[in-house]
């Protein structure tokens, strides 16, 4: 392996670390009051470091969302290949969702948190592919 490649890896490994603590600040303090400081003591990196991959809170946000969408969409595309029937597909979804937040509880949790406390988030630029994504999703279940 190079050093462009190592370079590579380790900034994908420093991002998803970033990711990570963002997720675990977001869970602890909630979106609205949580700030890139905290992120960025629970990621053991500079504040000033986490900006080099973020450019705002909001683009953090739309990071850890779409992790989950990722996740998600990739647990349920090989349920839908399996299903035959409309009532199949749908049983499908629900398996995937469910097999997903059972894994991942806290995504679970934040996402009614989000939704429950905060109100849907405004569509801004960082979170203009996290809804492709979501369009993604409801394609799949149509």
């Amino acid at each position: 392996m190079g050093i462009s490649e190592r370079r590579e890896r380790e900034k994908a490994e420093r991002r998803a670390a970033i990711v990570d603590a963002a997720e675990q600040v977001f869970l602890r303090d909630g979106y609205a009051t949580a700030t890139m400081g905290q992120v960025a003591a629970a990621a053991e990196v500079s504040k000033g470091t986490v900006y080099l991959y973020f450019e705002s809170k909001d683009d953090l946000r739309s990071a850890t969302a779409e992790r989950w969408i990722s996740a998600l969409i990739a647990r349920l595309e090989p349920k839908l290949e399996e299903r035959e029937s409309g009532i199949d597909g749908l049983a499908a979804v629900l398996e995937a969702m469910n097999e997903h937040f059972e894994e991942n509880p806290r995504h679970c949790k934040m996402t009614l948190s989000w939704l429950a406390v905060e109100g849907p988030p405004e569509v801004t630029p960082a979170l203009e592919g996290h809804k492709r994504r979501i369009r993604e999703f409801v394609g799949l279940v149509i």
